[in-house]
């Protein structure tokens, strides 16, 4: 018996738990929800309270913190700048875990995590600039014209391959 240890294990492996919770907390970042399992769904709910902690904070540390374990600039970037505001007040319950039912196929407890209040992204303002610049039009490309000639067919006979009938 295991007292007071509170590690999920999913029997992939270190690495691949810890790059499935990297997986899972990035496409939560980045869309608001996510429908998992139970068990993932608390899994990951530790990890993005600890994230979102971080995220709330100015120092270069937590930056650098959150850039390491997104492995990505601008899903930090993002988060700072959406979670900012809204959970400046909260401490932590940033995540409400609802559960769906049961999955079809083999029965695992299937559970929707999403944030407690509505989070609304922004785009970063190089991607503003970048779309706000008008696209350059290609022009068509002009096919070379193929004259097509016809060549007489010796002695008056048909090309076609047919026998012509009197």
């Amino acid at each position: 018996m295991n007292h007071r240890v509170s590690k999920r294990k999913f029997g992939y492996g270190v690495d691949s738990n810890s790059m499935l919770l990297r997986k899972l907390v990035t496409n939560f970042v980045m869309q608001g929800k996510i429908v998992t399992t139970h068990q993932k769904a608390l899994y990951m709910r530790a990890s993005v309270d600890r994230l979102v902690t971080h995220a709330k904070k100015d120092t270069n540390s937590s930056m650098n913190m959150l850039k390491s374990f997104f492995g990505v600039d601008d899903v930090p970037v993002n988060l700072k700048k959406a979670v900012k505001g809204v959970f400046a007040d909260r401490t932590s319950g940033f995540t409400r875990i609802t559960k769906i039912g049961r999955r079809s196929s083999d029965g695992a407890l299937m559970a929707q995590i999403s944030w407690v209040s509505p989070v609304i992204y922004t785009k970063n303002e190089a991607q503003k600039t970048v779309s706000a610049k008008p696209a350059a039009v290609e022009k068509p490309k002009k096919k070379p014209e193929v004259k097509a000639t016809l060549k007489a067919s010796p002695k008056g006979r048909s090309t076609s391959g047919r026998k012509k009938t009197v």
